[in-house]
């Protein structure tokens, strides 16, 4: 069995809302869509401009505006962050395969391979 796991590892100085977008979306079920849309958005990360991708991909904005602004999942991104310190991460993404840091080419066929050898 394999298993995608995100995390978060807020780089608050930079995006301070980014994380909170990602969760805010999770809550719809749209979490790696918010995901991938942010890291598409190359810096676009202002509160408007977050609401706008919220609404490009498919979310209800109402509740996404209200969860963003009222920081309902603050808790989960920091004990995402701290999860992340604890494991040695400075700078996202970094990938992981069996808990151990993955450094090889991130090709569809390499990470196959790097899977069908642990199955």
């Amino acid at each position: 069995m394999i298993a995608v796991v995100r995390r978060h590892l807020p780089l608050r100085a930079t995006h301070p809302l980014a994380q909170l977008a990602a969760e805010a979306a999770g809550a719809q079920g749209r979490f790696g869509a918010m995901h991938d849309r942010l890291f598409a958005a190359q810096g676009a990360l202002e509160r408007e401009q977050l609401i706008a991708h919220a609404g490009e991909i498919g979310l209800n904005v109402a509740q996404f505006t209200a969860d963003l602004d009222g920081r309902h999942h603050q808790e989960v991104v920091n004990e995402d962050f701290k999860r992340a310190v604890a494991a040695g991460i400075k700078l996202p993404p970094m990938l992981f395969v069996n808990g151990v840091l993955y450094e090889g080419l991130r090709t569809r066929q390499e990470l196959a391979a790097r899977m069908r050898s642990l199955l």
